[in-house]
């Protein structure tokens, strides 16, 4: 339907509106029933993550302090996000890497995960 509605109303705000004229078209419709609905959301604060990556930067070994007994699994990306390696352990042998920067992806047992950067010399 290409024509003007003039019977059409928007409630954003707790009003209704009459619609602007030169809409046109169907809308889509989202019937609501009885009391008014309050939609809130609520967001778990977590905590941030406070990974100690040292030496940063380095040319054979990276150490991860900080959560070791926690730790699912570690993974290493390399600039353009492609996976380098995976680990379970907080001790990265990265002799095998190229110089360059390189994103230590730490996933713990409870869910919670760190992205850090570090550098390769």
């Amino acid at each position: 339907n290409n024509e003007a509605n003039p019977h059409l109303f928007y409630n954003l705000l707790g009003s209704w509106e009459h619609a602007d004229y030169g809409i046109k078209g169907t809308p889509m419709m989202r019937m609501l029933f009885g009391e008014s609905v309050n939609y809130q959301f609520n967001c778990e604060e977590k905590t941030r993550l406070n990974l100690n990556l040292y030496p940063n930067p380095s040319s054979d070994y990276i150490r991860i302090s900080g959560f070791e007994s926690a730790i699912s699994n570690i993974k290493v990306h390399n600039q353009q996000g492609q996976l380098q390696f995976e680990s379970k352990r907080s001790l990265l042998d990265i002799r095998s890497l190229s110089e360059g920067m390189y994103f230590i992806d730490v996933s713990l047992k409870n869910g919670q995960r760190a992205i850090q950067k570090v550098y390769k010399k």
